[in-house]
């Protein structure tokens, strides 16, 4: 587990929607690509020149004026590391993630089926010659807190359904991927159907129980340590908390106050 320091960067190269829709890059090669972007953002944090001849990036650029030349930051980092994070839920990122990355910031890691995942993850680690001490595993949760199980629910529905209906296409959505290895396909397609047809509304109804299970922390307060304890019985070293529902302060408090 990472530890010292304020500042952790979190890095990515999105999907083809994001990728060819708004940066203008072809998604054709992800895990090279992040491979890639992880060296030589560590380049620079560490003010190195950066001089880069890879598959993907080269710096100085090829062509154009021919007047490139390698820099390095002016000004450097507070910390002596700075540590890389990858949100990797494909089965062969999660492996790239052991084997580059400083953290790991999965989103829908079911903490009652991530042994899946954790194997992926152990392979990249000892592929580079590490074990689970050398990686921060922080999963990216929802987290509702209310006066009613079902209040809870409804909080982090809108959330989920976004996720799997619009952050990918049909075919190519990798957390609709993720809930068909979990046995939750029917319903992730299901919402995504709902969502991509235009009809949020029903996407949002769709989104069923043992979803909310799978990507999120809904409950009453009674349940939150039970809850919290779950993921680190799985493996998870932190959370990154999105806090949902009526009273997100009183939800941040107890998420505080977890483990006191």
């Amino acid at each position: 587990m990472i530890s010292g320091g304020r500042f952790r960067m979190g890095l990515g190269v999105s999907g083809p929607q994001v990728s060819e829709g708004w940066y203008g890059v072809p998604f054709t090669r992800p895990l090279a690509r992040t491979r890639e972007y992880v060296e030589v953002v560590r380049r620079a944090w560490a003010r190195e020149l950066v001089e880069y001849e890879g598959e993907e990036f080269q710096f100085p650029s090829v062509g154009g004026t021919s007047l490139g030349k390698p820099l390095k930051l002016m000004i450097g980092p507070v910390q002596e590391r700075v540590p890389i994070y990858l949100g990797a839920i494909g089965p062969k990122a999660i492996v790239q993630t052991g084997e580059t990355a400083d953290g790991w910031l999965p989103a829908f890691f079911n903490p009652h089926d991530a042994d899946e995942l954790l194997a992926g993850l152990d392979r990249g680690l000892e592929r580079s010659g590490r074990d689970r001490g050398a990686i921060e595993i922080a999963p990216l949760v929802p987290v509702s807190v209310g006066d009613s199980l079902a209040d809870a629910q409804q909080a982090v529905r809108p959330f989920i359904a976004f996720y799997l209906g619009g952050m990918g296409a049909k075919g190519k959505n990798f957390y609709v991927d993720l809930c068909e290895r979990y046995g939750f396909g029917a319903e992730a397609n299901e919402i995504q159907d709902r969502f991509l047809a235009g009809d949020r509304m029903g996407a949002i109804k769709a989104v069923s129980e043992d979803i909310i299970e799978v990507g999120a922390i809904a409950c009453e307060p009674a349940e939150l340590d039970g809850r919290l304890a779950a993921y680190a019985a799985a493996g998870a070293d932190s959370l990154v908390a999105m806090p949902f529902g009526s009273d997100r302060t009183a939800t941040i408090a107890a998420l505080a106050s977890f483990g006191s």
